[in-house]
């Protein structure tokens, strides 16, 4: 399916006019008009604007692939990740670093412990 035809889709889904949708993208009916019959293309700009506009990623506005589905479970998988662990492997040296006393690794976060914390700014 052509850009073109996807944006139509969209608009119509969304209940939006030409005149509805040039207005919230700052643009005239007409500019709307010649990307739904695929005359002229958005710029970066306002494809970033559509994408908000119709609650689509640019991968789909521009492929129509779904990446990864929903949003909200890919978040809470990342939560599930041991970054520690994928970290050291990719790079074995923080592995070494975890051992030392007043660091810790945890999550995808490095932090100082408390009490090198407290040691160092007195």
């Amino acid at each position: 399916m052509s850009l073109g035809k996807k944006l139509l889709e969209l608009r119509k889904k969304a209940g939006l006019s030409q005149e509805e949708a040039a207005d919230q993208l700052n643009v005239s009916r007409q500019t709307v008009s010649k990307w739904e019959t695929d005359q002229t293309v958005p710029d970066l700009t306002k494809a970033k604007l559509l994408c908000e506009m119709y609650h689509v990623s640019y991968d789909q506005l521009i492929s129509g692939n779904t990446v990864g589905g929903d949003l909200t479970s890919m978040d809470s998988a990342a939560d599930e990740i041991d970054w520690t662990a994928a970290w050291s492997q990719k790079y074995p040296i923080l592995a070494s670093y975890q051992g030392l006393n007043g660091i810790g690794l945890t999550g995808n976060r490095l932090r100082l412990c408390a009490a090198a914390a407290k040691s160092s700014s007195a």
